[in-house]
């Protein structure tokens, strides 16, 4: 595509051109080559650059398209749109407008470009949206967003979302969590259970005793002090140890209650702990915090 010949025609019958040297005019003429050679060799930069040199001493709303659509040939949308978006405010001939209208219908399927790098430590498989990305490397990519997945040996699956802007770099770091190691072993009960059951009926056997050998001490001795009392016609000493004899009678039957529930318990402790003597413990240990699980 000849566009040098082709804009230098429109250019020539400009009248900005009349006040312009020769030397300068020797330049348009040469940055419009260099920037067509480059334009159609896929080198869109250099076809910038030299397209603005060339507006820089004649300014035409011509080359300010062809350096929008240079711009829309490298995904810089934004870029494109507020060139465009400028030259349309000028008052422009029959055929820029025709040339302007082309770029616009170009810029609607103009799709933005950014750029994606993943940052990990070697060895670490990465993929973007499913193809091997090497880690490290800034890749150009059209914005929206990407699936970012990474996985070692050892170490739990990565997968996070980049979301890559227009004209901006997005950086994501791939940090992996070990695998939890899972061991699982058979142990005692850390908690002897068969002994304590033991000792609470021992206790409960103490208490009974205790209560039924209270009982009859106070008893025996309260009887002879009434009896004592009756001879000697105390009539009022005889009612003081009748009542006494009333509050007396609790202790023996709170000890003996309390002593048989240690019994009862007691020995159901001790027999349900021996049919089933052990236990599963499970440990998990992962990233220096280590839990463990017994039943």
């Amino acid at each position: 595509m000849k566009r040098a010949t082709l804009i230098l025609a429109i250019l020539l019958a400009a009248p900005s051109l009349q006040a312009q040297s020769k030397a300068e005019l020797r330049e348009f003429e040469l940055q419009l080559k260099l920037a067509t050679t480059a334009f159609d060799a896929g080198r869109f930069e250099d076809a910038i650059k030299s397209f603005t040199r060339a507006s820089e001493i004649v300014d035409h709303p011509r080359l300010q398209i062809q350096i929008a659509l240079a711009h829309m040939k490298l995904s810089h949308c934004a870029d494109a749109r507020g060139i465009l978006e400028a030259v349309e405010s000028q008052d422009l001939d029959p055929g820029t407008m025709a040339e302007l209208e082309a770029r616009q219908k170009d810029l609607e399927q103009c799709v933005g470009s950014g750029e994606l790098q993943v940052v990990c430590d070697s060895g670490v498989e990465v993929l973007v949206n499913g193809v091997a990305q090497v880690c490290g490397t800034t890749t150009a990519v059209n914005v929206g967003e990407y699936k970012v997945s990474a996985q070692a040996p050892g170490f739990m699956d990565f997968e996070n979302l980049a979301l890559v802007e227009e004209g901006q770099l997005t950086e994501v770091v791939v940090s992996l969590e070990p695998v939890p190691t899972v061991v699982a072993v058979e142990a005692s009960d850390p908690m002897p259970w068969d002994v304590i059951g033991l000792a609470a009926a021992g206790v409960g056997v103490g208490l009974i005793g205790v209560g039924i050998i209270d009982d009859m001490t106070t008893t025996s001795a309260r009887l002879d002090d009434m009896k004592a009392a009756v001879a000697a016609g105390n009539q009022s000493r005889f009612e003081e140890l009748e009542s006494e004899g009333e509050a007396f009678a609790v202790r023996p039957v709170l000890l003996v209650s309390v002593g048989g529930a240690l019994v009862v318990g007691g020995l159901a402790t001790w027999w349900l702990s021996r049919t089933d003597e052990s236990s599963l413990a499970i440990r998990i240990k992962t990233d220096g915090v280590e839990a463990a699980i017994t039943w």
